[in-house]
This record gives structure tokens, C-alpha cells and sequence, in this order.
């Protein structure tokens, strides 16, 4: 598990504004979707840099089962300044997609063929 995390914190480090890949089986894996919608289920890191660039790492309660067959995604907020990496959930129907981030508190889905964030 240390190095997945290691690799995801470098993935952060590589795609500034967001990533999402797939974990099979142990193994990092591109995710390829042009259709449906990504919900955050869990946060798993926590990134901020402070002034000199220096990195600060918060590992939330994370255990193995977040990284079997899971689809993991890594998000910059703008507002925080602050690197989020999730455990995502993956819905084709937008109106599911929508119940299940309501359900999760979330305040967006993010859109795969838009590439863009939609509110909740």
C-alpha cells in the first residue's frame, strides 16, 4: 500500500489541476470513460503547500480494501489550496450520479464527456 500512496502523491505532483486512474488487483492503471460522472466516496490524502513550497501530507484513516478495484481520483481546490486525492464512485445515469452525491454530502459530480464539474 506504501507505494501506491507514494505514486498518488506523485501523480499530484504531475497533473496539477486533477487525474483519475484505476487500481486493479495492486495495480495503477489509466481509467478510460468519455461518458458518465465521478463522485468522491472517500478522501484518502490531503496536499497544501506552504509558501516556500514545501509539502504538507495528511493521510486520512485509509486501509487496503480503499485500493481493490477502486477508481481513484486527484483533484486541485482553487478556494483551499489544497490537493485532494478520493476514492471515486463511477455512474453512468446522471440522476443516480446526483442522488448518490447528495447521499455523500457532496457538493459536485464531476461530468466525464463535459469535463466539467456540475453542482448537486
Amino acid at each position: 500500500m506504501n507505494q501506491i500512496l507514494k505514486h498518488l502523491v506523485n501523480l499530484s505532483d504531475i497533473f496539477k489541476n486533477g487525474f483519475t486512474i484505476k487500481i486493479s488487483n495492486g495495480a495503477i492503471d489509466q481509467f478510460f470513460k468519455n461518458t458518465g460522472y465521478i463522485i468522491s466516496v472517500k478522501t484518502l490524502i490531503i496536499i497544501s503547500r506552504n509558501n516556500t513550497g514545501i509539502k504538507q501530507i495528511a493521510y486520512q484513516h485509509i486501509t487496503d480494501n480503499d485500493f481493490k478495484d477502486s477508481i481513484i481520483g486527484g483533484w486541485y481546490d482553487n478556494g483551499e489550496k489544497k490537493y485532494y486525492i478520493e476514492k471515486n464512485a463511477y455512474v453512468l445515469d446522471k440522476v443516480k450520479a446526483l442522488k448518490l452525491a447528495k447521499k455523500l454530502n457532496q457538493k459536485e459530480i464531476f461530468d466525464l464527456k463535459n469535463g466539467v464539474c456540475l453542482k448537486v
